[in-house]
């Protein structure tokens, strides 16, 4: 049987591993998309691969999507490890709340941005 203390130290490491990974898919976002926007005006000045323009132009959104699904699932991995953690502790006033200011603002700006700059990559990218 796994004591107590090992269960908590357990979720602990997991709601950081979470908050991390949710961290890293968005600096990953914002590279993968600087990184895209380079590409597309190199593009632009090779007349021979024009063609490939159009394809560009939904590389941004379906970051923003792949981005905001892992972002989404890691946030409800954290959720669930932070109510484990209230329930190893015996504190319900420890459980995350659902409102834009309390648990997980962060990661509902970051969604947020994610949903602007995918929907003006896909507009600007013409």
């Amino acid at each position: 049987m796994i004591e107590k203390a090992e269960r908590y130290k357990r979720v602990c490491q997991q709601i950081t591993y979470f908050a991390d990974r949710a961290t890293d898919s968005y600096n990953l976002f914002i590279k993968l998309t600087i990184a895209t926007i380079g590409g597309y005006a190199w593009l632009r000045t090779h007349n021979e691969l024009g063609n490939l323009l159009p394809l560009a132009r939904w590389i941004i959104p379906a970051l923003a999507v792949v981005t905001a699904v892992e972002i989404i699932s890691d946030l409800k991995s954290w959720w669930l490890y932070r109510e484990a953690e209230a329930d190893l502790l015996e504190k319900p006033e420890l459980k995350p709340k659902l409102s834009c200011f309390g648990s997980g603002r962060r990661e509902l700006i970051r969604f947020l941005i994610l949903i602007v700059v995918g929907i003006t990559g896909f507009y600007w990218l013409q």
